[in-house]
């Protein structure tokens, strides 16, 4: 492996490894963790991302000092197809997170998408990619070791296991948040000639939040075609035509895109809760703001403005 291309891989991965190691410190000890389901969602997603970038770190750290002895091989064979298992578990992380927004649009409960994104569906998700993915490994392994280049991951079983599931989940998860982009557009707001100033702070807060729920899931459709539908496709090329130094080149930037979702997970994702941004950018102000509402507005007034602003549906943060 020429040195440039170890230390951009190796940078990249060590910076998924940070964010979503700050994301997930942040979501573990924030007080929505236990209330919010969309927030413990968040949380697996960066776990298992977290996982994509550290076996992606280990597998670099092998294939740099790659002697062509069997046992690098074969531990490269087995980095590579964990690496593609645990690519599939977040992007069932990512489904499930898709699911449960679509479930926000709803004015009621729907208990078969609540049942999919239950720690019960969760698990059993965990236990069967897992399991998918040792499968092919074991018979890969039987069948004896294998260079630890880039023309690994265009191999026909290699294509077959794990590029078809993960094309289709790609697909579903682009399919369901346009869905649900469509019923948030559609959503109405009502508009009031008269409004008192509640009213119209909670319209105007509505509104900004409609329109930034849009280009929040717009920005993860994109990544999420960008990181994975053209790994799938260049793959699906590959093992059709001839393998060349051109069509191999080509499946390696495919698998460097794949590094997209992990980096930018936490950013899109973590960021828009708002304890988060609190906490990431220290507003100290917060407390001296709550001491001067005590003191200044009279205890009556504070209870009733209180009660009207805890009063906000959190059904309506779609993202």
């Amino acid at each position: 492996m020429d040195t440039w291309k170890f230390v951009y891989g190796f940078s990249i991965c060590f910076l998924s490894i940070i964010t979503n190691g700050c994301a997930i410190h942040i979501l573990s000890t924030t007080k929505q963790l236990k209330k919010s389901r969309f927030h413990f969602l968040v949380l697996l997603l960066s776990i298992s991302d977290l996982s994509v970038a550290s076996l992606y770190t280990v597998h670099h750290v092998v294939n740099y000092f790659n002697t062509g002895a069997d046992m690098y091989l074969y531990g490269c064979m087995i980095l590579k197809h964990s690496i593609g298992g645990s690519i599939g578990f977040s992007q069932i992380q990512t489904l499930m997170i898709c699911i449960e927004r679509l479930h926000a649009t709803f004015s009621v409960n729907v208990k078969f998408m609540k049942y999919i994104t239950s720690n019960i569906a969760i698990s059993v998700a965990f236990l069967m990619s897992q399991l998918y993915t040792f499968i092919p490994t074991i018979i890969e392994i039987v069948n004896g070791p294998q260079p630890c280049t880039v023309a690994y991951t265009a191999r026909y079983m290699y294509v077959l296991t794990l590029d078809i599931p993960l094309l289709f989940s790609a697909l579903l998860i682009i399919t369901l948040y346009i869905i649900v982009i469509r019923r948030i557009c559609k959503q109405q707001i009502m508009i009031i000639d008269q409004l008192n100033p509640i009213e119209l702070c909670k319209r105007n807060n509505a509104l900004k939040r409609k329109k930034m729920n849009i280009i929040t899931l717009g920005i993860i459709v994109l990544v999420t075609s960008i990181a994975i539908i053209p790994r799938e496709l260049i793959a699906f090329y590959s093992i059709i035509v001839e393998q060349t130094e051109s069509v191999l080149q080509l499946v390696l930037i495919g698998n460097h895109l794949t590094l997209i979702n992990p980096l930018i997970d936490p950013i899109i994702y973590v960021l828009r809760f708002k304890e988060v941004r609190d906490r990431i950018i220290c507003r100290k102000t917060s407390a001296s703001m709550k001491i001067t509402r005590i003191t200044v507005v009279p205890s009556s007034s504070f209870n009733t403005t209180s009660s009207v602003l805890n009063k906000r549906d959190s059904r309506n943060n779609y993202i």
